[in-house]
């Protein structure tokens, strides 16, 4: 099985969170990791504006886990999605790599709880 991994998943397993303790089990089981790559500038983004560092942490994010970028048939299944489920634009992007990769999200983000294969934590 793979899991895809959110912004705010990463965000917990790099902070002392009550989470982060989740999220380590799924990074220490070997099991496939998605990150879209959209998720990469929304955590450069959050580190930059706390001007703390981030760099390692992409690099470990990039090691870690396989990147999905957005490309044509990603796009059209998250404006899908968006339209069906009434996200953001950049949880729609998160969601269709879920979505077509038959993985679990893991997410801390509460408005994804009622989506199907999503794991709030």
């Amino acid at each position: 099985m793979s899991v895809t991994f959110d912004t705010s998943a990463w965000i917990n397993y790099f902070t002392a969170s009550k989470s982060g303790p989740k999220v380590k089990r799924f990074v220490e089981s070997g099991e496939t990791i998605l990150t879209p790559t959209i998720c990469l500038m929304e955590f450069k983004t959050k580190y930059v504006r706390e001007r703390a560092e981030y760099q390692s942490k992409i690099d470990f994010i990039s090691s870690r886990s396989s990147l999905v970028p957005l490309d044509k048939e990603m796009a059209s299944a998250a404006a899908d999605l968006k339209i069906k489920y009434h996200l953001h634009t950049t949880d729609a992007v998160v969601y269709a790599v879920a979505r077509n990769s038959d993985s679990l999200l893991l997410t801390s983000d509460a408005h994804f709880a009622n989506l199907p294969k999503t794991r709030v934590i």
